[in-house]
């Protein structure tokens, strides 16, 4: 069975008239138009019993570090550096010469969506950073590094960047995997 783009689901309904079936070319008998409702119906609840899923466009696997300045280890700048493998991601939101907190979570076609943890009191909350890369619709998975809104790509990661994913990487191990807690 073909999956129907997401777009065409909203548009999918039981063909309820047989006049539209004689528009379209066919001439079917009151048994034919019944089962072709019937199939018409069956399909629809399927679909609309079916758990929505959210197609999550391929971000290669590797290191990233971003700022909020393209200039690598400016004083009084934020920066995340992190991690993905299979669109998971594990790292750390960091300002030079100060504490960093971790996070965990994902890339989603939308957002870096992840809980941080905070490194003073160990307390964990939500957040999300948008992502500013255009996807273009395609039946090649093709993988786009990601780029954030508000955020820079910066190529070259430091040792500081390296000692911080290796510490947030050990630390929460089971991030790759979805599932911390």
């Amino acid at each position: 069975m073909a999956t129907l783009p997401m777009a065409l689901l909203a548009t999918v309904s039981p063909i309820k008239d047989v006049a539209l079936l004689k528009a379209v070319g066919s001439t079917p008998s009151p048994s034919e138009a019944t089962s072709h409702l019937d199939r018409a119906q069956t399909a629809q609840t399927q679909i609309a019993q079916a758990e929505p899923t959210e197609e999550i466009s391929p971000v290669p696997d590797g290191r990233y570090l971003y700022g909020e300045d393209p200039v690598p280890n400016r004083i009084g700048t934020a920066y995340m550096v992190f991690e993905v493998r299979h669109n998971r991601a594990v790292g750390a939101f960091y300002m030079p010469r100060s504490s960093f907190d971790c996070f965990y979570g994902r890339v989603s076609p939308h957002h870096l969506q992840v809980t941080v943890v905070n490194s003073y009191d160990r307390t964990a909350y939500e957040y999300a950073v948008v992502r500013d890369d255009s996807a273009i619709a395609t039946t090649a998975e093709v993988a786009v590094a990601p780029e954030f809104e508000g955020f820079y790509r910066i190529d070259a990661l430091s040792d500081r960047d390296r000692d911080i994913l290796n510490t947030c990487a050990t630390e929460f191990p089971r991030g790759f995997q979805g599932s911390v807690r």
